[in-house]
């Protein structure tokens, strides 16, 4: 199903800047410069994921079914519900300020069961 185009104005803005530098500076030492200078244009995590996945493949890019993945992604971060085991336990780590974390799912030692009852 296609989607509103509009609502990535930015995204669009930035794969035409970067497609542009790439053009004018193509140079492998001027690829960071580029896409950090086409990235500055990117603000919502539907933007960055397609313009990362724009980056991994740019020729065979399908719009489309890259929103459509990444709105599966954020479904699943939203819904991030689950119960574990009692033998097991969550530990999450953030990454400073960003919306990124690490969570690393363990077996409970003996101490830690031991504690909890």
């Amino acid at each position: 199903m296609p989607y509103n185009k509009m609502a990535h104005e930015n995204y669009f803005k930035a794969v035409t800047l970067l497609n542009e530098r790439f053009s004018k500076f193509s140079s492998p030492n001027s690829w960071a410069d580029n896409i950090i200078a086409a990235s500055k244009h990117l603000e919502s995590r539907e933007d960055w994921g397609l313009f990362y996945m724009y980056l991994a493949n740019p020729k065979g890019f399908d719009y489309d079914a890259a929103l459509e993945q990444v709105r599966m992604v954020d479904d699943v971060d939203e819904e991030n519900k689950f119960e574990l085991d009692d033998r097991l336990c969550q530990v999450v780590t953030r990454n400073g300020n960003s919306d990124e974390c690490v969570i690393h799912v363990k077996l409970r030692s003996q101490d830690d069961e031991k504690s909890a009852v």
